[in-house]
């Protein structure tokens, strides 16, 4: 499954132009298709061959989750950086980070996130609700300790080099070669398949969301935000049921969730009424 990325990049790579209306920061991005196949080929190689090799009673420890959530972004970031700065030659403003309109963009992650997140808590309540279950634990089979041990991978780390990845890569390929709504809809496919085996429809969602901020705002800022706080949200969810499984607090998932949706609104409605100006000097 993991490799269906593979197959959506060669699907790219041979297609022809798809005309799209051009953006300053798409046309500053000039890798090709190829470049992102050699990061991502490379990323899976070296996880593979650790993975292979966990047999091996000296490296039984590194595939604890703990230190596997920091070691596969580690490796991640050191091929990330070797091919983007050393072949590719670009700066990070390439990518769409930059302090432009940095107030408006980081308020239009903050926005969108308490928007989609009160819509997904409002949801997950109706099925509570209703007698369904819809576990809040991302991660059954980890515990406590484990999730809390590698929170800065799950908030911060991880959701930074995914944008890198995905938006500020990947993105302007599927754009140039598919166009925008069927770029960001076949790189949201490919952001599911990369998450296997928790791929599922609230992450084609975030990936659709995630590609529509960066389009729009032709920055990483407002997908970073989102990004962080939404994985800072599914965290923070998962720390609440291991708690009340091991007993440590009372819990009443409801009513947690209740809670939960009308903070998220509130915040919503709250930003709304912040606009910042936005210098539109961009295409």
């Amino acid at each position: 499954m993991q490799f269906f990325v593979i197959i959506i990049f060669l699907i790219l790579y041979f297609k022809g132009d798809t005309n799209v209306k051009p953006k300053k920061l798409f046309e500053m991005q000039e890798w090709k298709p190829i470049d992102c196949i050699l990061i991502f080929v490379s990323s899976y190689l070296i996880l593979f061959l650790l993975f292979m090799s966990k047999s091996i009673p000296v490296l039984k420890e590194i595939y604890k989750f703990t230190y596997l959530s920091y070691l596969q972004f580690f490796l991640l970031s050191i091929i990330f950086l070797l091919i983007f700065k050393l072949k590719l030659r670009q700066k990070f403003s390439a990518l769409g980070l930059n302090t432009q309109n940095l107030k408006a963009n980081i308020f239009m992650g903050l926005r969108v996130f308490s928007l989609i997140a009160s819509i997904e808590s409002f949801l997950t309540l109706i099925l509570l609700l209703s007698g369904r279950e819809s576990s809040l634990d991302l991660f059954p089979n980890e515990s406590l300790k484990a999730v809390c041990q590698a929170s800065l991978a799950i908030i911060i780390w991880g959701p930074v080099m995914e944008e890198f990845m995905f938006r500020g890569l990947m993105y302007s390929q599927f754009r140039k070669k598919f166009g925008v709504k069927s770029g960001i809809f076949l790189l949201s496919l490919v952001f599911a398949a990369w998450h296997f085996p928790a791929t599922g429809t609230s992450i084609l969602v975030s990936g659709i969301v995630l590609a529509y901020l960066y389009e729009k705002s032709q920055s990483l800022i407002p997908s970073i935000i989102f990004h962080g706080l939404r994985n800072l949200f599914l965290w923070f969810e998962t720390i609440y049921s291991k708690l009340g499984k091991d007993g440590i607090i009372l819990t009443n998932e409801k009513v947690f969730i209740l809670v939960l949706t009308i903070i998220l609104f509130g915040s919503y409605f709250i930003l709304k009424t912040w606009n910042p100006e936005i210098k539109n000097n961009q295409n």
